[in-house]
């Protein structure tokens, strides 16, 4: 009963988009998520779990060119704080792998089943935060943007890196509804992915909105891809009669007027298109290693790339983008070789599937991967994989991730 408690607390500090400020460097301003602080507990989770294999060792010294790299910025950039500050931010939800292989190697599968449950009290705080401290039908975020606040505490990040975060995240509740075994559950996991589908479009972010029909969508593919497939094109072809509707009621004329007046100016992606070209030509100056963590701001008027894979490229160049890109693709591999070996449904597998596309959609438009609260989950999963690799790899008799023990 100990044990279920501390991984559900671990689940929740993970999963709660909420944040410490500490202070500034430079004139930045330096906020810590609650997640953030779980780093500190490193020593010791390793000294209490089973001792993880070299592949752990080896992967952080793979990632490690980052910090590296950063402090090579910031001696030739006289010595700059900035760097090595934006570098750390960059490379310390990496260290959450090791977090992610030790709880796994401790709990075993047993570790993933309170996630749904946490994240489905995290959103619920949002949506009574909204209902309490906002004036419906607004919510009490930014320009009454809903899942803005959890309860008195600004939601941690921008507004579209934390619905987005949520949209994504949000394929949990799928996930878990297609393997739950009793009626109490399903209704439960369904409340939470309808609170998510209501909240997102509420906090008027195009990305997270799009993010969260995916996973949707990915939901409907995993009873039927007709279905699915039906699902899409309605949405696809009842989408202006949807905007005329949304325009003329109070609670969705934020959303709805942001999209249209994108259309009418003929620039959807809100100036992104020009901040990406600008992106494009800082890179092709130095494709190699990139601007090693410079911040953007500093060579364009723009505070951010608004792109994953550009922002990447800007910071660490071309060797950055395939070191860490190409982990993300290993993992995924991975993750695929355990799906297939104990014989997850295929259900489940597409609501999964889900979360990794809607993942990297957002990724086109924001650098969501940057928001530390989704970093250090990214991170916690992907030692979680690494550890159940190195275990089936291992042992020819390891329990189904869903198999009771005997």
């Amino acid at each position: 009963m100990k044990s279920r408690r501390r991984i559900f607390g671990i689940w929740a500090a993970y999963l709660a988009p909420v944040s410490v400020s500490v202070g500034s460097v430079e004139g930045k301003p330096i906020d810590i998520a609650v997640s953030d602080f779980l780093i500190l507990l490193i020593p010791a989770i390793l000294l209490l779990a089973k001792p993880l294999p070299k592949r752990f060792g080896f992967s952080i010294l793979f990632l490690s060119y980052f910090p590296i790299l950063a402090i090579v910025g910031s001696m030739s950039s006289g010595g700059s704080y900035a760097n090595i500050l934006s570098g750390a931010s960059f490379f310390a939800p990496m260290l959450h792998l090791l977090i992610g292989g030790a709880l796994v190697s401790r709990f075993g599968f047993s570790f993933f089943r309170p996630a749904p449950y946490a994240l489905l009290l995290i959103v619920l705080c949002l949506l009574i935060s909204d209902l309490v401290f906002g004036s419906f039908p607004r919510g009490c975020g930014v320009e009454g943007r809903w899942g803005g606040c959890f309860f008195r505490f600004d939601v941690y990040g921008f507004v579209n890196s934390s619905s987005a975060y949520l949209a994504i995240m949000s394929a949990v509740f799928s996930a878990a509804y297609l393997i739950a075994k009793t009626r109490l559950q399903k209704v439960s996991f369904l409340t939470g992915l309808a609170m998510v589908a209501f909240i997102v479009p509420m906090s008027l972010s195009r990305s997270a909105t799009l993010a969260i029909c995916i996973v949707l969508v990915f939901f409907l593919y995993a009873y039927n891809w007709k279905v699915a497939l039906l699902g899409t094109l309605v949405l696809l072809g009842s989408f202006s009669t949807i905007l005329s509707y949304l325009q003329n009621t109070l609670i969705g004329k934020g959303l709805a007027s942001r999209i249209e007046a994108g259309i009418q100016r003929g620039d959807i992606a809100s100036g992104r298109f020009d901040i990406w070209t600008e992106t494009t030509e800082l890179i092709s100056k130095a494709p190699l290693l990139g601007y090693k963590f410079g911040y953007f701001s500093e060579h364009s008027m723009f505070g951010t790339a608004h792109n994953q894979f550009l922002e990447i490229s800007f910071k660490a160049g071309l060797v950055g983008f395939l070191i860490y890109f190409g982990f993300i693709g290993f993992i995924l591999i991975r993750a695929r070789e355990i799906f297939i070996l104990h014989r997850l449904p295929w259900p489940f597998r597409r609501a999964i599937m889900g979360a990794v596309v809607a993942l990297f959609v957002t990724a086109v438009t924001q650098p969501i991967m940057n928001y530390s609260v989704m970093g250090n989950i990214i991170f916690l999963l992907s030692g979680a994989v690494l550890a159940v690799s190195v275990r089936i790899r291992g042992e020819t008799n390891t329990p189904r991730p869903f198999q009771r023990r005997h």
